[in-house]
């Protein structure tokens, strides 16, 4: 019986379909077809119809910034976009992440918003950071360490 040969690249193939995370669409860096760029788009306007549903929000402009996929089954998309509220003036756009599974379609094809979620903003203005908060942490943190390996110790 003779033995297939096999290629790195086939490898590199195989890996790039099955399991993992892969960075899909990142502008510039990485750029998809009008049609890949659409269906992306439709993701995410499904993932902040969903969130404005659950929230009783009403936020639109939804504009992609960049989508990670994981292939199993179907593919997850990973997006990160924007979106804003119609009737805010400052024009401020939130930045939201959603995970969005589409299945292949063997029955049938079905696409379902698993979770999606602003992303925390950290304000400087009202939230400065605390230095004192950070080094009583890390104490705490040595403290624990020094009574572990006590416990630990050799005889």
């Amino acid at each position: 019986m003779a033995h297939a040969t096999f290629h790195p690249h086939d490898l590199e193939l195989r890996l790039g379909i099955c399991g993992g995370r892969h960075r899909y669409y990142c502008p510039p860096d990485i750029t998809v077809t009008d049609d890949e760029l659409a269906k992306l788009n439709t993701l995410a306007n499904m993932a902040i119809e969903q969130y404005n549903s659950t929230q009783g929000t009403n936020y639109t402009n939804v504009k992609l910034i960049e989508t990670d996929t994981s292939v199993a089954a179907g593919t997850l998309y990973f997006l990160t976009f924007e979106a804003s509220l119609p009737d805010d003036n400052t024009f401020d756009p939130q930045t939201f992440d959603a995970v969005v599974f589409v299945r292949i379609p063997i029955p049938a094809p079905y696409t379902e918003v698993n979770s999606v979620w602003l992303r925390k903003q950290f304000n400087w203005v009202t939230k400065p950071f605390n230095w004192a908060t950070v080094k009583e942490k890390e104490q705490e943190r040595k403290r624990r360490y020094v009574e572990t390996m006590q416990n630990f110790s050799r005889p």
